[in-house]
């Protein structure tokens, strides 16, 4: 590991020694304990936040966290209106609602949870969107 280590700092180019470095990593990671190498690496570690895969994976992991957050706020809205229309609202439903992954069926349901006339209204509601 010392050997790959030192040949991947003489590169004199920046971005391919992060981009290197993430690559020797994501290799080591197979065959070592996670914690050893970032104690191993840990001299290069601000290095390989510059790395393009490494902001990759950082873009896809925040771009991730907003597409959860947007749909766990939309479930949530769905069930509070259902809550402040019928008062209690049965484990069924809110299992169904936490289960559906698409915010335009949510942003609907959002809507009907307000204007229907009883929790069935609303199941079926439910089932026509998920059909």
């Amino acid at each position: 590991m010392s050997e790959v280590k030192d040949l991947v700092l003489r590169e004199p180019d920046p971005k391919k020694r992060a981009n290197l470095l993430s690559i020797a990593m994501t290799i080591a990671c197979r065959y070592m304990d996670k914690n050893v190498l970032k104690d191993y690496f840990k001299e290069e570690m601000e290095m390989l936040r510059e790395a393009s895969i490494v902001e990759e994976w950082l873009e896809e992991g925040v771009q991730k966290g907003i597409h959860q957050g947007v749909l766990q706020n939309a479930r949530e809205a769905v069930i509070e209106n259902l809550e402040v229309h019928f008062d209690v609202v049965p484990t069924s439903i809110v299992k169904i609602i936490k289960g559906i992954d698409d915010p335009s069926i949510l942003k609907v349901l959002h809507k009907k949870a307000a204007t229907v006339n009883s929790l069935e209204e609303f199941k079926g509601v439910v089932e026509r969107a998920l059909s």
